[in-house]
């Protein structure tokens, strides 16, 4: 009899191993048939078609959009984020429910304004993208820029960064994946690391430098991409310097901050192998 019921045991615990073993391939599965596509939206006003100078106006929308994720709503979640990034208005305040409607109304607007001045000779071009940066299991990592000239004294280029974790499609920001005060610390390590880059010893008045911080003191801020071996931060053009200088990127990799990542968080398995 306990032969039997030992029997029973041993078989009941394999099959239960055999399920495990089969849901953790269907999560695999499930994760590794993640695809991103890119959608590429072009409008061009009339006078682009016939070649006139100073009278074209051109739109140019590209973006990603997931499929095939593990979780619907997750995913429904990221690419809403994503297409309310793309759909910010341009130059009026007019809201745009799609894409189309939004390259229509910028293009009325390069209309409205050569009946108003047709004596100008103005082009206006709009590039506006949102692309991967950086995917794995738990993170998506997605920067969204965008060039315009709209007849101003030079064309002005922005850039924003939106880290989604993809098991649950909410945005991470540095204290969801840092520890606790972890800004002073970050800010002594990246110092450093933004001096050597601009040729700036430690002991130069970043104000008279020509670099806008508040109180004269460096910090990092919060538009950042997290990549397989660091973070690395972006100023744009105005944000921490005149437009001559162009925007900064600051690279800080993960064994300078390894004390600072939670033990626990997304990014604990980046680094220590």
């Amino acid at each position: 009899m306990f032969s039997k019921v030992l029997g029973v045991l041993q078989i009941t615990s394999l099959l239960l191993l055999i399920s495990c073993a089969d849901k953790s391939d269907d999560q695999k599965l499930q994760y590794n048939s993640i695809q991103i596509e890119t959608v590429i939206l072009k409008q061009n006003s009339e006078g682009c078609e016939h070649n006139v100078p100073g009278n074209c106006a051109k739109i140019k929308i590209e973006y990603i959009e997931l499929k095939n994720l593990h979780d619907l709503s997750v995913m429904e979640k990221i690419n809403s984020k994503i297409q309310k990034e793309m759909l910010k208005p341009i130059g009026s305040e007019k809201n745009n429910s799609n894409s189309e409607e939004l390259m229509q109304n910028f293009i009325d607007e390069y209309k409205n304004f050569k009946k108003e001045f047709p004596e100008s000779q103005q082009e206006w071009e709009i590039e506006r993208k949102a692309v991967n940066n950086f995917k794995d299991d738990n993170i998506l990592s997605c920067t969204i820029s965008e060039y315009s000239y709209l007849g101003g004294a030079h064309p002005n280029t922005f850039l924003t960064v939106i880290n989604f974790n993809l098991n649950s499609g909410e945005i991470l920001n540095l204290p969801d994946i840092l520890i606790d005060e972890y800004l002073d610390e970050l800010n002594n390590i990246a110092e450093p690391i933004f001096r050597k880059e601009k040729e700036l010893t430690k002991d130069i008045n970043l104000t008279e430098a020509g670099f806008w911080f508040d109180d004269d003191k460096f910090s990092v801020n919060n538009n950042f991409t997290i990549g397989k071996d660091g973070l690395t931060f972006f100023y744009n053009s105005y944000e921490i310097t005149a437009y001559a200088f162009g925007p900064t990127e600051l690279f800080i990799p993960y064994n300078l901050i390894k004390k600072l990542i939670k033990p626990d968080g997304l990014l604990s398995g980046f680094f220590g192998n």
